[in-house]
């Protein structure tokens, strides 16, 4: 039975419905460019959307108190796909981070298993081993380092989004504090699958439609949506927003960006990064990793690029 939903929370959770429903029915003509970052581009956009449906699946399945965690992955990645469309050459740093903890895990687990890494399975982990060192240490010559989180978020420009995230990192981990969020009932009880505090509820669907929004903003940097269909998107959500009665004005105000009601918030930014060239390994590195993340079969022919 699904949980039941009040106030600003029921009306947050229709919106997201409804949200989720506008930027799908757009997802069967979208095409993307033919270059690496707008590949990884597209792969972050879709993870987004699919995170977004998995954490509506566990809010309506008596398993809120999970929710945090693909929403937290969600904001993750649109700070991803935000810093790709300020600076192509971002994809490096990914490709750097990927190759960098993929070399330390495949090391460690090569090394776990001793004399008994044996097979095509060994023998294919090493192979991958060597490619992810080699693009490690080019990248590392490159100059590329470790970036923290923090960085990415400034980078970015969504500072705002990162309190959410390390609100959500506290709710994600099996530690005192989510244990405590999740199972901890009155009179000494245990609670299994009970709903969260509603205005938990209203944080976690909230912080889920601004970062569908941010990632939709984006659309012109990578596929054939151009400006004017990606704020024709944005319009068709903001005016789901105003017809979702049930939230307070107060409660409005209280949601990050997206629910303010100032146009302002809800346009597509006009990027110079918009047609960026591919540079060092961004179509290589995204070749590199396609056992992961398989290659689109379609690409934007260019009189169909939206001009810069």
């Amino acid at each position: 039975m699904a949980e039941k939903l009040t106030g600003k929370a029921e009306a947050l959770r229709e919106l997201a419905s409804r949200s989720i429903a506008d930027v799908e029915a757009r997802m069967s003509k979208l095409e993307i460019r033919n270059s690496g970052e707008a590949r990884v581009s597209a792969a972050l956009f879709l993870t987004i959307a699919e995170q977004f449906q998995a954490a509506l699946t566990l809010v309506d399945n008596r398993s809120s108190s999970h929710a945090a965690a693909p929403i937290r992955s969600m904001v993750e990645s649109v700070v991803d796909l935000v810093n790709i469309a300020k600076n192509a050459n971002y994809v490096n740093q990914l490709i750097f981070d990927n190759a960098r903890t993929d070399a330390t895990s495949l090391t460690r687990y090569l090394d776990a298993m001793g004399d008994g890494a044996i097979g095509p399975s060994a023998d294919r982990f090493r192979e991958v081993l060597q490619i992810t060192e080699e693009t490690r240490d080019r990248l590392k010559a490159a100059g590329f380092k470790r970036q923290t989180r923090e960085d990415k978020f400034e980078m970015a420009g969504l500072v705002d989004l990162s309190a959410s995230y390390g609100l959500f990192c506290m709710l994600v981990h099996p530690n005192i504090t989510a244990l405590t969020h999740r199972h901890a009932g009155n009179d000494n009880k245990f609670k299994y699958r009970e709903p969260v505090h509603p205005e938990t509820m209203s944080t976690l669907l909230s912080v889920a439609i601004r970062t569908l929004t941010e990632a939709v903003r984006h659309l012109p940097c990578f596929s054939n949506i151009d400006r004017a269909a990606a704020q024709t998107l944005l319009d068709d959500m903001r005016t789901a927003c105003l017809n979702t009665s049930r939230i307070p004005r107060r409660g409005v105000r209280a949601v990050p960006r997206l629910m303010t009601m100032r146009r302002s918030s809800l346009e597509v930014r006009d990027f110079t990064a918009c047609h960026p060239k591919p540079r060092l390994d961004s179509d290589r590195g995204f070749l590199l990793f396609a056992y992961m993340i398989p290659k689109p079969s379609t690409s934007t022919p260019s009189d169909r690029m939206p001009s810069n």
